[in-house]
């Protein structure tokens, strides 16, 4: 499982407050007054189970960072970076420049793959796929803003497809696990002809084959941060019909659609089997979590406190992060929240807490990753 009104300026201010710390505006001790007991939604909360060793496997050095890019019951997929001396054109926002790439395995705790990069460029997304990998790499130079999908062979990167993109940053071309691990989506968000509106084409990759899949609708995308749960249907959020909407398809299946409720904006959703968990934001900038299910199922919701980087977990649990980067688990089902407080103290300084990514491996199993104490946790 893994992994939007139209002002998506907003979707820009999230990256800013994430990555400033802004405060949540309440106390992050503060339980929900609607939370449940566990017992109701069968959901156990998730557990710290070991600190993987990857920084020391990697060999990362001083001037270098580590993103993960993808992983699975046995692996992660990760990218080595460093600080972009220059930059210029449609591509200044990129900062950092991808040296290499590979895979750690988690049983042996220990890099058995690994490939430089011989030129220059920003790795947007990765995964795993069969015995080997796929990246996309946006390139960094002073041409047209080209995007390359490469695959790993006998240690080397072969590229499968390339293309001209504009980069949105928050709708860059993207590649997707899918199915069992043996196909990946290529998901290209693209303005109209006339430049008026953003569409999508959307590839399904096998060993063999890139083939186009036509979108099962019509509409504006309004957002790039396509999500997906177990592989075979993807989340996205579109302006169809003239109404934002939730939309929930896979390739030969129903579409499924869930309205944005009104005056709200989006900060951060996740996708489940029965519908969207979202954070939103009110006209008076409150914020409220709720559960928008598919179907003709009543919606519901809670104050809560702004809350990003939503990771689903498993059907009734998710992982995120606030401003200030403290950790929670959301439990949820019949028709409430409980917000549980994830404690981060033997890792980091709670003075001093840093960014906090997150990755679902597999049902059940999170990644959560302390960039700024280069420390890799993982629970379930």
């Amino acid at each position: 499982m893994k992994k939007y009104q139209k002002s998506f300026c907003f979707l820009f201010l999230i990256a800013f407050l994430v990555s400033c710390g802004v405060d949540g505006g309440i106390p992050p001790s503060t339980p929900s007054s609607n939370s449940q007991s566990l017992s109701e939604t069968n959901t156990i909360p998730a557990v710290f189970q070991q600190e993987l060793n990857l920084y020391e496997a990697v060999g990362i050095k001083e001037n270098e960072t580590l993103r993960i890019l993808d992983g699975n019951s046995q692996k992660l997929l990760y990218e080595v970076l460093i600080k972009r001396q220059q930059s210029n054109g449609k591509t200044e926002g990129i900062t950092a420049v991808t040296k290499r790439v590979g895979i750690f395995s988690l049983e042996e705790q220990e890099v058995y793959e690994e490939i430089e990069l011989k030129e220059e460029y920003y790795i947007s997304s990765g995964v795993i796929q069969n015995d080997g990998f796929l990246i996309l790499g946006i390139a960094l130079d002073n041409k047209d803003d080209r995007y390359y999908l490469m695959e790993s062979k006998t240690n080397e990167l072969v590229v499968r497809y390339e293309g001209i993109t504009a980069p949105y940053f928050t709708q860059w071309p993207t590649l997707i696990p899918w199915g069992d691990g043996s196909k990946s989506v290529f998901w290209i968000p693209h303005e109209t002809e006339e430049g008026n509106s953003v569409q999508a084409r959307v590839y399904l990759i096998s060993d063999s084959q890139i083939e186009e899949i036509p979108l099962p609708f019509q509409g504006e995308l309004l957002s790039g941060n396509d999500l997906q749960i177990d592989g075979t249907a993807s989340l996205s959020f579109w302006e169809l019909e003239g109404k934002g909407q939730f939309v929930s398809w896979g390739f030969g299946k129903t579409v499924q659609m869930r309205q944005l409720p009104e005056k709200r904006k989006i900060l951060d959703y996740c996708f489940t089997t029965e519908g969207v968990v979202a954070c939103l934001q009110t006209e008076d900038l409150q914020s409220e979590l709720w559960f928008l299910p598919f179907g003709q199922t009543d919606s519901y919701s809670l104050p809560t406190i702004p809350f990003y980087r939503m990771t689903s977990r498993n059907s009734n649990s998710l992982f995120c992060v606030n401003g200030n980067f403290n950790l929670y688990e959301i439990v949820f089902g019949d028709n409430q929240f409980n917000l549980i407080p994830v404690d981060l103290s033997p890792w980091t300084d709670l003075a001093r807490y840093g960014p906090v990514s997150l990755l679902s491996i597999e049902e059940g199993k999170i990644i959560v990753h302390l960039e700024k104490e280069k420390k890799v946790l993982l629970f379930s």
